[in-house]
């Protein structure tokens, strides 16, 4: 019986393909620890090395904050680029088209059609007649015609249910833009479902009114009773929110509109509740939310060819406001607290795979370097642990080691000779850094004293000078070469700076 090789030994393993965004080699606890020594070692902060490291990343390793919100930005204006508003309405006025297109044909064939008397036939055609001018006299604006045909007494059935049907529609699209989690219960619309939605946002609103007013209204029965509008959310506060990021949507798209578009949208919205009560219901809801929260939508310049019907358009408009809230959220966050809310998941549907490999990097960076006993929480803030101090300090020591070793002399081949070793005969030409190997003194004595061709020449080629003039023309040479650095031409002349300095001043030179 063979048994299989290493059992339990690697745990589960999952094989995916290959995408771009895996990492073969992860980040370690000693990288993050690395990367923020330098800092430390200056004496900053763990709290705000950690901080700056989030927020800068480590380049070739890890993108930080800044590259986040970088990403989040590209994101929203690429949608902006890609989608347009221009044919939001077409969608509904297709639908409207046909409408009026059934209507009239139907008008057209009773108009035509044999009557018992000639007196019915010519009732029947000035009917057909005057309502094909009222169809043909429809303003041009989706909404108000929509809304104009609420009095209209429909003569072909087929017309009738198509209308009946584009008003379903338009009711499904505004009221899933106040409440998103209710989409699917919102098809197929019947009047019971219309009354019980208008039942819940009473209900709703009288509950956020007396948490206005300083009360605890039961959130728990409220779920129960309304689970397709409530179902997800934790609290109040949660609920209030989904449902305000779903009202600032239509806000943010009215924003977007040019004028005459948004007098269509209000039309719209005026046309899609014939219940007075729903209406006057879904207006009360939010006056009590904007006095509970903000609610300010935001204008977006949507630039792009690709048309969006007007429910596209309201999701659209959450997914930028999402992504502004997103980046709004990056830019003040400094610790895991600011970012343990911000789900993975949805940062990859509004930005992409890496966005949400860069967001779980930075989110993870902190448990990392904690689970390798490299800080450690000391009350509301972090601090090294000792072995944290160790490694930092082992780092230390490691880099002036290599520093020593690399200036130190070596026993490798070169094709150049090195500094330093024993002084040979062969001749090189001087270097700065080179070993200074001259009897200064006698050199220079040499050189102005002695005879050279049958003429006295010193240094600079003049006759018959004496010692404090060459070597006053020396240390003139060497400040030259040096170009005032007074370090380096000390070196040159080979003396001390101090020595220098009282050379300078012997001869009057402190001003070169």
């Amino acid at each position: 019986m063979s048994e299989t090789p290493f059992p339990e030994a690697f745990g589960p393993i999952r094989y995916r393909k290959w995408d771009g965004t895996q990492r073969l080699d992860a980040l370690e606890a000693d990288e993050l620890l690395n990367a923020m020594a330098d800092e430390l070692l200056s004496g900053a902060d763990v709290e705000d090395a950690m901080a700056r490291l989030a927020r800068f990343g480590m380049a070739g390793r890890m993108e930080g904050l800044q590259d986040l919100i970088e990403r989040l930005k590209a994101a929203r204006q690429k949608r902006a680029e890609r989608h347009g508003l221009s044919k939001i309405f077409d969608q509904l006025r297709e639908k409207l088209d046909e409408v009026k297109r059934l209507e009239r044909e139907g008008l057209e064939r009773r108009a035509q059609a044999e009557a018992p008397t000639p007196e019915m036939r010519e009732a029947m055609r000035r009917m057909a007649q005057e309502r094909i001018e009222r169809l043909d006299a429809l303003p041009p604006d989706v909404g108000r015609a929509i809304r104009d045909l609420k009095d209209y007494e429909f003569v072909e059935p087929k017309a009738a249910q198509a209308y009946g049907e584009l008003l379903k529609m338009l009711q499904e699209q505004v009221l899933g833009s106040y409440f998103s989690n209710m989409r699917e219960s919102l098809k197929d619309l019947t009047p019971e479902q219309i009354e019980r939605t208008k039942r819940m946002i009473k209900d709703l609103n009288r509950a956020l009114r007396e948490r206005l007013e300083g009360g605890e209204p039961d959130f728990e029965a409220f779920q129960r009773e309304y689970p397709e509008v409530a179902g997800s959310a934790r609290d109040w506060d949660d609920l209030m929110r989904q449902i305000a990021s779903s009202m600032a949507a239509m806000r943010s798209l009215w924003q977007s509109m040019p004028s005459d578009m948004r007098d269509q949208l209000e039309e719209l919205l005026g046309a899609a509740f014939q219940d007075a009560g729903l209406q006057q219901a879904m207006s009360d809801l939010a006056e009590t939310l904007s006095e509970l929260m903000p609610m300010d939508g935001r204008g977006y310049e949507m630039s792009g060819d690709d048309p969006v019907s007007l429910a596209e358009a309201l999701e659209l408009m959450r997914q930028m406001d999402r992504l502004s809230d997103l980046e709004g959220q990056l830019r003040v966050a400094s610790g895991p607290d600011d970012l343990k809310d911000i789900d993975p998941s949805e940062m990859e549907r509004l930005a992409g795979k890496k966005a949400r490999r860069t967001l779980e990097e930075i989110q993870r960076m902190w448990d990392l370097l904690e689970e390798a006993g490299l800080i450690r929480k000391d009350g509301p803030r972090y601090e090294l642990t000792p072995r944290g101090i160790r490694k930092i300090g082992q780092r230390s020591l490691e880099e002036i080691f290599a520093t020593l070793k690399r200036d130190a002399f070596g026993s490798h081949r070169m094709r150049h000779r090195g500094r330093g070793g024993d002084p040979t005969d062969e001749l090189k030409t001087y270097e700065f850094g080179d070993p200074f190997l001259l009897d200064l003194p006698a050199t220079v004595r040499g050189g102005a004293t002695s005879p050279a061709g049958g003429d006295s020449r010193n240094l600079a080629g003049q006759q018959q000078v004496t010692l404090q003039e060459a070597e006053r023309q020396l240390i003139v040479r060497a400040l030259e070469e040096s170009k005032g650095n007074r370090t380096l031409a000390a070196r040159k002349v080979g003396v001390s700076r101090r020595t220098l300095h009282r050379k300078l001043h012997k001869y009057q030179l402190e001003n070169l």
